[in-house]
């Protein structure tokens, strides 16, 4: 056995140590490559084999070593292996091992950061494009794209990028014109994204919101046309739902069928109605078909009988046509309304064919009749119109006879001729009965007058009257006089008995006169007016009295003028007062006619509302002047006449703008009913409200139509504006209803972030995104601001949370790599850490690959304590005051590489600071420095 021993190679000693020092040796020698892969797969301590692995250079071996063949972190070594030599110089990888490296890694999504690299020095269109298509990382993606050559590789990069604002950064970078074109269509593609589904939404709305209308229409056939009309579009709506969530989607649908369900009994109806108006409506054209051929045969008839009666032709036709209607009638149902026409039609048509003979006969009495009349000379004096009306009279009673026997068969014609030669007569007469008339009623007043005079004992104008009746009656004919006489005899008799009465009659009403005149003469009234008034009035009874005979005239003419005179005298002092008034009014009248003149010319030249003032003013001097008092009469026409010409072209003129002013009104009248008809009443009120500030702009209307326009105006703004309050306060209702339900989904939300982890935090996050277009869309018009910032506020929570909870995760993450780190030994085994300890488990790719990398220390345990400076400089945290010099030095020399573009992570630090191996005891301090820059 000693011996055997002897004779085993040194990589097959029994101490792993002196195996990785064979390795070493083998290493250095070259062309070992079969003992290192048997090494590698036969050796039982999975160092010797790491190392016999990491001695390996041959492509082909390295691409060999994979899972499940060989352990996870030989594996994770052979990878890390390939990825060196690939981002090197010269590798020696032919396309088909780059091809099988790349199938192995691809899925990898820790690998994506060698894959730009790798890409960056060979770029290869089927690996890029692969790539582009799997990857999901958009960090990944833009750098890909910002690296590539390859247009392909862009466009695929462009199809999967969905963010707008990064989309438009690559198309101010993109150099290709295939490669801007696809950003340009995909950008469109986006907006088309965004804006589709809220157009869609709103047209579902209102396609739904006018099926629903629907239920409250009578109209049946309006019904079924536009619901027909709102299917088709509906079924084109549909077709475009693919733009919207399947929620959405099903929302829309399932909405459509219940108001389909609602409908279905109204439709129903309408349909039930619709077929029953078709029907009534057929009904009604098979009827007015049977009217039409009524009337026919009834106007075949009228002229068939009209032959009968002007040209003697025969019955046959007449017959013919009644047999036709007869028939007829027999066949169909009666025509309500026609029965008793067609009845009379066959009647009159009965009588036509019995009498014959007897019609014709009348008809030539008619005709006679008329011809004789024409013959007779029509009056042209009041001597010929007696006998001329006895003519007329006897005529119209003959007509009247023969029409009455002739009846419905008196052709039209020969009543025509009848009735113009009548109106002859009757136009001729008319005349001459009213001057007839005339002298009748100036002989029946006059005799009344005569009467009425001597009753009241004014026997002179009795007997001026009947000195007027006396020609006129004698001019008379005897048959004239006949009608008067008994009239002209009492006359007659009443003169000769004034004749007779009168000096026993005038003298003592003279003397009465007098009496009075003296009282009033003697004892004034203090009216002045009243005063004058009673002495015309005395003066005026005395005239009316008339002369008598003998010398007692004379005496009482001189007493009743000489009272006069007295009566009269106080009234004298009285008038000369008031003539100095009349000039101080005519003074006055003057000076308005002046102002008047001046407003003239200001109205004349005034334009728009200016008018509305200088119109006062002229209603101000127009009272002014009709209350300046009286002036001598021919002064009073002058003054009138120019006052006339001055103001009427001013009251034309301020006319003039009143009709304009009423037409603006009658048009912003006109408006604001547009506007109320509209039933958008916030709208409305606007509009209102603008066209009450045109009204106060307007001028006066005129007395008459301005209040009226007012109020009329004023009745439709306060209806808009009632209108509006209803509608804001059902607004208002519906509002606070729907903020209610909001409020409540957001408290409910709220408390869920709060609790929730990053599993369900997807979930939350799109209830949150769905709930703002929710609050946009539904409260459009309500005050809503409180709920999208509570809802932003939401989004800000999901983020807080999301990153509390990645925070948690990443700190969770480093603890579980310090824990399994702290648990490495120096002769700790790989095979150990994975199988017992359980925190390995916990650890992404990244950290397991980072303490794969402390049992092949790729550097010296030397270099950890400038890493933990490095690190401290990066975390921006002290380090110890002894290595204040060490740390300004690294850290000078990291500003020069951060300008030089070499840019490095914590992370990436500490992945370095792991791979200096095991922690020596002397190295502890260290670990202890570094945890609490990771929160440990």
């Amino acid at each position: 056995m000693i011996f055997k021993t002897w004779r085993k190679a040194k990589w097959q000693h029994q101490d792993a140590k002196i195996r990785v020092e064979a390795i070493r040796e083998l290493a250095q020698k070259g062309d070992c490559e079969p003992i290192l892969l048997q090494i590698l797969e036969d050796d039982p301590d999975l160092h010797v084999r790491k190392q016999a692995l990491q001695a390996i250079s041959s492509p082909a071996l390295l691409l060999s070593v994979d899972t499940p063949r060989y352990p996870q972190p030989l594996a994770a070594i052979a990878t890390s292996l390939i990825e060196a030599k690939l981002l090197g110089p010269s590798h020696g990888f032919d396309v088909a091992q780059r091809q099988q490296f790349y199938q192995r890694i691809r899925k990898d999504k820790s690998s994506s950061k060698f894959l730009l690299q790798w890409f960056k020095l060979e770029p290869e269109l089927s690996f890029e494009s692969d790539f582009a298509a799997i990857a999901d990382h958009q960090g990944t993606l833009i750098s890909l794209f910002q690296q590539t050559s390859f247009c392909d590789v862009q466009c695929v990069i462009i199809d999967k990028i969905c963010d707008e604002k990064l989309l438009s950064k690559l198309a101010s970078k993109a150099l290709h014109e295939p490669v801007k074109q696809a950003l340009n269509e995909k950008l469109q593609r986006l907006a088309l994204q965004r804006e589709m589904p809220e157009k869609i939404r709103k047209n579902a709305q209102l396609m739904l919101s006018k099926l629903l209308v629907l239920r409250e229409q009578q109209d049946a056939q309006l019904v079924l046309d536009q619901y027909h009309q709102l299917q088709r579009e509906w079924q084109n709506l549909c077709a475009e739902f693919s733009w919207l969530s399947d929620s959405e989607q099903h929302g829309f649908l399932e909405k459509h069928a219940q108001i389909e369900q609602q409908l279905t009994v109204h439709l129903g109806k309408m349909k039930e109605r619709v077929a029953h108006q078709k029907l009534l409506e057929q009904q009604q054209q098979q009827r007015q078909q049977r009217k039409q051929h009524i009337n026919d045969l009834l106007a075949q008839l009228h002229d068939a009988q009209s032959l009968v009666i002007a040209e003697d032709s025969g019955l046959d036709d007449v017959k013919r046509i009644v047999a036709q209607l007869e028939q007829f009638l027999q066949s169909v149902e009666a025509i309500k309304g026609y029965q008793d026409k067609v009845d009379q039609a066959l009647s009159k048509a009965s009588i036509l064919i019995n009498q014959t003979d007897r019609i014709r006969e009348q008809l030539i009495i008619a005709t006679r009749l008329i011809s004789q009349l024409s013959e007779q000379k029509l009056p042209d004096s009041i001597e010929e119109l007696l006998p001329a009306e006895q003519t007329f009279k006897d005529w119209r009673e003959q007509w009247r006879s023969c029409s009455q026997n002739l009846g419905d068969w008196l052709p039209q014609s020969i009543n025509e001729a009848a009735t113009t030669i009548s109106r002859q007569w009757q136009a001729a007469l008319k005349p001459l009965r009213m001057q007839k008339r005339g002298q009748q009623n100036w002989f029946k007043q006059r005799f009344i007058e005569l009467e009425r005079l001597v009753k009241i004992g004014r026997y002179r104008a009795a007997m001026a009257v009947f000195r007027k009746i006396q020609p006129a009656y004698q001019g008379l004919t005897d048959v004239e006089q006949d009608l008067f006489s008994d009239d002209y005899q009492k006359a007659l008799v009443s003169v000769d008995e004034l004749k007779s009465l009168e000096s026993f009659v005038v003298v003592p009403r003279k003397q009465a006169i007098i009496a009075k005149l003296q009282t009033l003469a003697e004892t004034p009234l203090e009216d002045i007016k009243a005063q004058s008034e009673q002495v015309k009035e005395y003066r005026k009874r005395w005239l009316a009295l008339g002369k008598t005979e003998g010398e007692q005239e004379g005496q009482l003419n001189q007493t009743f003028n000489r009272l006069c005179e007295q009566a009269f005298a106080p009234c004298r002092s009285y008038y000369a007062e008031q003539s100095e008034v009349r000039k101080v009014n005519y003074n006055t009248r003057l000076a308005l006619l002046t102002s008047l003149s001046d407003l003239g010319q200001e109205i004349q030249q005034a334009e728009g509302k200016s008018l509305n003032a200088l119109a006062t003013q002229l209603n101000k001097l127009t009272v002014q002047w009709q209350q300046s008092g009286s002036v001598e009469r021919d002064k009073y026409q002058q003054l009138r006449q120019q006052y006339r010409q001055i103001v009427e072209p001013m009251k034309a003129r301020i006319r003039e703008y009143q009709r304009e002013s009423t037409a603006l009104k009658e048009k912003l009248i006109s408006q604001a009913e547009k506007a109320l008809e509209a039933n958008d009443f916030n709208a409305a009120t606007k509009e209102l409200k603008r066209l009450q500030r045109q009204w106060r702009d307007i001028g006066f209307s005129g007395p008459q139509n301005d209040a009226q326009l007012w109020q009329t105006f004023r009745a439709i703004n306060d209806k808009a504006f009632a209108m509006r309050d209803k509608q804001i306060k059902e607004h208002k209702a519906q509002s606070e209803k729907l903020q209610n339900l909001w409020q409540s989904r957001i408290e409910t939300l709220q408390h869920e972030i709060q609790q929730a982890d990053a599993k369900s935090m997807q979930g939350l996050q799109r209830d949150v995104q769905s709930l703002l277009p929710e609050i946009k869309n539904q409260g459009q018009g309500f005050d809503n601001q409180n709920l999208v910032q509570k809802v932003n506020e939401l989004r800000t929570q999901i983020s807080k949370r999301q990153k509390t909870l990645r925070t948690q995760s990443q700190v969770k993450q480093y603890q579980h790599l310090f824990d399994v780190f702290q648990m490495i030994e120096p002769d700790t085994k790989p095979q150990q850490v994975m199988e017992e300890v359980s925190a390995f488990d916990e650890l992404n790719n990244a950290n397991r690959r980072a303490i794969i990398s402390v049992f092949t220390p790729a550097r010296a345990a030397q270099e950890r304590n400038q890493l933990t400076l490095e690190m401290e400089i990066l975390a921006q945290v002290d380090s110890p005051k002894q290595e204040a010099s060490r740390r300004q030095e690294i850290q000078l020399a990291m500003l020069n590489d951060k300008l030089n573009g070499v840019s490095v992570s914590l992370e990436d630090k500490l992945h370095q600071w792991l791979a200096c191996g095991p922690l020596p005891q002397e190295q502890r301090p260290l670990l202890a420095r570094v945890k609490p820059l990771f929160h440990c």
